[in-house]
């Protein structure tokens, strides 16, 4: 009895000691904030060559962005993941390639000016909630109309698009 007492005592002040020196260590520990190679004013972790970017993660080749995960090649774009090559001026988009002024968008190849698109490919242009479309261009909720048409059922929604969201950085 007396024995075994005096060893979980000594176990139990032993044990607290170790934890009160491995607090201690943590606390004087240099961690490594990010891996960040030729970056500049930009935060994340992974990120190579990129400039005035904040939350980044997994990125390269990025210019005044925000808040991406696995990005490669873009500018002026916010709110995106799986990203690839040559987007610019695009707002909340995923599983996207080749993209320029395009907002709310997944899984969208070579598009310009898009809206609300899901699996619109191969030059589309100026569409507004479509999917499934290829080649396509002026269309809204999948049918096609001429550029003036397009503009004109635009500008008359009830539901105006919303205009591209641009962020500061400072």
């Amino acid at each position: 009895g007396l024995t075994e007492m005096v060893a979980g005592a000594r176990y139990a002040v032993v044990r607290q000691a170790a934890r009160e020196e491995l607090r201690k260590m943590k606390s004087e520990a240099i961690v490594k904030y990010a891996t960040q190679i030729k970056c500049e004013n930009s935060t994340g972790n992974y990120l190579y060559n990129a400039r005035d970017s904040r939350n980044c993660f997994d990125a390269s080749d990025l210019l005044q962005c925000a808040y991406l995960g696995d990005a490669l090649d873009l500018k002026d774009c916010q709110d995106g993941n799986n990203v690839y090559q040559r987007v610019e001026l695009c707002n909340d988009f995923m599983g996207v390639l080749h993209l320029y002024d395009c907002q709310f968008v997944a899984y969208t190849f070579d598009a310009t000016r898009c809206q609300y698109t899901d699996l619109c490919n191969n030059g589309c242009e100026d569409l507004f909630g479509c999917a499934c479309m290829r080649k396509a261009k002026f269309c809204i909720l999948n049918k096609q109309y001429s550029k003036e048409e397009n503009n004109t059922q635009k500008k008359s929604s009830k539901n105006p698009i919303p205009p591209q969201i641009h962020h500061t950085h400072k």
